[in-house]
């Protein structure tokens, strides 16, 4: 396999990996602070994994294998529901909102910091200001 398919592959490889994780994350019922810190901890561990085959060679050069993307979604869990909407906004706008609806109103609603606070009316607005979001076209 040519080394250009075989970073091709190695790419997708990981980012599906990441988008797999934040699906799993985001089907939680709920996270105490301990369990995101534990989210977390095991990107981190997963990432440190990959860096270091990089490192030692033992993959490609080159290859770009990063889980910003499911590190980005747990450091949102983190945020107050009150900010999501800004955090989700500012993503639009860079043209990186990769989250869907379901990922975005799992964090207000029941694995978010603040997802226990709210009551189900403010829950109900946030989830409503989310979908607007996700529903605008990207220029």
């Amino acid at each position: 396999v040519p080394v250009h398919v075989h970073i091709i592959v190695l790419e997708e490889a990981v980012r599906h990996i990441g988008e797999q994780l934040v699906d799993a994350y985001a089907a939680c019922k709920k996270a105490s602070d301990e369990g995101r810190a534990l989210m977390l901890r095991d990107l981190k561990v997963l990432q440190a994994a990959l860096d270091n085959l990089l490192r030692r060679q033992l993959l490609p050069t080159g290859a770009a294998l990063s889980l910003k993307h499911a590190e980005t979604y747990v450091t949102a869990l983190a945020m107050p529901p009150e900010q999501l909407v800004a955090w989700a906004g500012g993503l639009q706008q860079e043209r990186r909102l990769a989250y869907s609806i379901k990922h975005l109103s799992a964090i207000v609603v029941g694995i978010g910091a603040g997802a226990g606070s709210l009551k189900k009316k403010e829950q109900q607005e946030i989830v409503a200001a989310l979908q607007d979001l996700c529903a605008r076209p990207r220029d």
